[in-house]
């Protein structure tokens, strides 16, 4: 596809006016238009695509206690009873350490298997099937900002809850 003059302009106030990697790669585009001329033609597939840059937990937004130094994250691990959780929830609040959680709802879905994929371990309360028991939710971001939606027990979630002040907490109860 070849752009009009005046279209390349428009093109090129458009990335200006709103940087980013799609940005950059219209400005290569109309860059290469113009240095191949009027008549030439380019593969437009050899153009590369940037890629967002990888951000270091530091700057995404995590849990202030996972920005700062290992003194200050051991200080507020031992400020939320860190210590005297069980090993699943501190196992929970490891795994979960350098991610971005926004929401940690209660559900109404009952779990098809024992395994809370939050803590990685079985949950001898759900093999009971005389009574209810409901998976929590915790929906968030990864360091890398890969999208985060995991599912466990109300003990682990509510653990994460305790190091992630950050989030908002839903539950039906």
């Amino acid at each position: 596809m070849r752009l009009t003059q005046r279209e390349q302009i428009i093109l090129m106030e458009a990335a200006r006016l709103n940087p980013g990697p799609l940005a950059e790669w219209l400005a290569r585009w109309v860059q290469k238009q113009q240095e191949v001329g009027v008549n030439g033609t380019f593969d437009l597939s050899k153009i590369p695509v940037p890629g967002y840059p990888k951000m270091p937990a530091t700057d995404s937004g995590t849990s202030q206690a996972y920005k700062d130094t290992k003194v200050e994250r051991e200080a507020h691990l031992a400020s939320i009873g860190y210590a005297e959780m069980g090993i699943n929830q501190r196992r929970a609040i490891r795994r979960m350490g350098d991610t971005t959680i926004r929401v940690i709802e209660e559900s109404d879905l009952i779990p098809e298997n024992p395994n809370c994929w939050l803590g990685t371990h079985e949950v001898e309360e759900w093999k009971d099937g005389s009574e209810d028991h409901f998976l929590w939710r915790v929906i968030g971001t990864w360091a890398s900002g890969q999208e985060i939606k995991k599912w466990g027990c109300e003990d682990c979630a509510k653990a994460i809850a305790k190091a992630h002040p950050e989030a908002e907490v839903h539950a039906f109860n």
